[in-house]
């Protein structure tokens, strides 16, 4: 297998960093003309991709560790239970309904995103509770879907309709508050868990993972992906100019300040009013943060001490100081300045993490986290760790989300299970010994 270590070791570089570098395309040459100077920018995006392809080869290529979950199908069932009751408190504390209801709210994603917002705006109902017991047991859930691809021969009956159940109870409850995420993120899971079982069937059957793609079985899965994809793109923009209420002739970004479409653009000139306006919400999802990240380049570094990488530990800060003046001094806060709220604008995850570091260590910062994610991937493939597959899972999705904000560490629920995982992987694994180490 002259070619297969390689392409392994890469194949989760090439696809994330694909994706990256298409989102500072869409920013620099897409349809937005951000009315500031983007040198600046320009030279530290440029920095912290390099930092994510150094960082990801380091830890790609270090000594394999290896070593099993256990008890993982424990870990699979309590996951998969947790995963369907709690739908049903959630449901109706978050939106006021049952989770039976999704198939009236489906019809009708607009008006149920309008419900969601007045029910979160409104909420009277002390949700601690409810908070408190997600993170306690959202670990777990997080892991059902890696491990039911990971293992899915492993599977009984039961265990696969425990499945089934998990999936039914996440799209109902993204269903109820119309919004997009929750189902692409199920979607999104179940793609990157796959991938760590295409890395694992090339290593050991030794084949490429270009022999893999151009099989039958390859191209039919690309084609599936593809097809998949053009149908969430159509989903995502059909829901997006239903929150518009038809009213999609001028796409504009932002609240105090409106940032809108340049309709001369070459990549929106030639198309029509739908297709401007589907290209628009697409660019702007995908490269608005860099905007936040360009304004914070400019503002002086006030460090919020470890606590302002995460709206969710800032708010637990808050809840039990009552100190409100610590996130004031950070970035993301004094963005509002700028008119780009942080409670509607992203800046990126580099934002976030300058927060508390400065921008200059947030380069280190990004590629430490890179560092994990190459890791993972080698421990997920070469040393077969269902807990390392995992991180490699949630780390794939918090770089697919930095041009927007640090996702993983918006909720006190998934960053716990993120830095719960990560212990997991270590503590479960060793250092595969020298004579051993094959692979990646």
């Amino acid at each position: 297998m002259p070619d297969t270590p390689l392409q392994l070791r890469c194949l989760p570089l090439t696809g994330v960093m694909t994706f990256l570098v298409a989102t500072v395309v869409l920013f620099f040459e897409g349809p937005y003309r951000w009315p500031i100077n983007l040198d600046h920018v320009a030279l530290f995006l440029l920095a912290a991709l390099v930092a994510i392809v150094i960082g990801y080869l380091v830890g790609a290529t270090a000594s394999v560790r290896d070593g099993a979950l256990p008890h993982w199908q424990h870990l699979y069932v309590l996951g998969a239970l947790f995963s369907c009751v709690m739908v049903f408190p959630s449901a109706y504390i978050y939106t006021g309904k049952m989770p039976w209801e999704a198939i009236y709210a489906a019809l009708d994603q607009g008006q149920a995103y309008l419900d969601f917002q007045t029910r979160v705006a409104d909420l009277d109902v002390s949700h601690g509770p409810l908070v408190l017991v997600r993170t306690l047991g959202h670990w777990m859930e997080y892991a059902v879907i890696p491990l039911a691809v990971f293992r899915w021969n492993n599977l009984n009956w039961l265990m696969r309709g425990l499945l089934a159940g998990t999936v039914l109870s996440a799209a109902a409850f993204s269903l109820l508050r119309g919004t997009d995420q929750g189902t692409f993120d199920l979607g999104f899971l179940f793609a990157v868990s796959f991938v760590v079982v295409v890395g694992r069937h090339c290593l050991t059957s030794g084949r490429s993972v270009g022999s893999l793609l151009s099989s039958k079985l390859g191209i039919g899965a690309v084609a599936a992906a593809i097809v998949f994809g053009i149908f969430a793109i159509n989903v995502f923009v059909e829901r997006k100019a239903e929150r518009y209420d038809g009213r999609i002739a001028d796409l504009c970004i932002g609240v105090d300040q409106q940032i809108c479409i340049d309709t001369h653009n070459p990549l929106v000139e030639g198309l029509d009013e739908r297709g401007r306006f589907g290209f628009g919400m697409v660019a702007a999802y995908a490269s608005q943060g860099y905007y936040g990240l360009a304004l914070s380049l400019d503002r002086p570094f006030d460090s919020t001490w470890g606590l302002g990488h995460s709206s969710a530990i800032t708010r637990v800060y808050e809840a039990m100081t009552g100190d409100t003046k610590l996130y004031e001094r950070s970035f993301t806060y004094r963005l509002r300045d700028d008119g780009w709220s942080d409670l509607y604008q992203w800046s990126s995850i580099y934002t976030w993490i300058a927060n508390d570091v400065g921008f200059p260590l947030t380069i280190l910062v990004i590629g430490i986290i890179a560092w994990l994610w190459g890791g993972s991937w080698r421990d997920a493939v070469s040393g077969d760790s269902d807990a390392a597959g995992i991180v490699f899972c949630m780390l794939t999705q918090t770089f697919m989300y930095s041009p927007a904000n640090f996702q993983l560490a918006l909720g006190i629920d998934t960053y716990s299970a993120l830095l719960i995982w990560i212990g997991i992987w270590f503590a479960t694994t060793q250092v595969r010994p020298a004579s051993r180490q094959l692979g990646l």
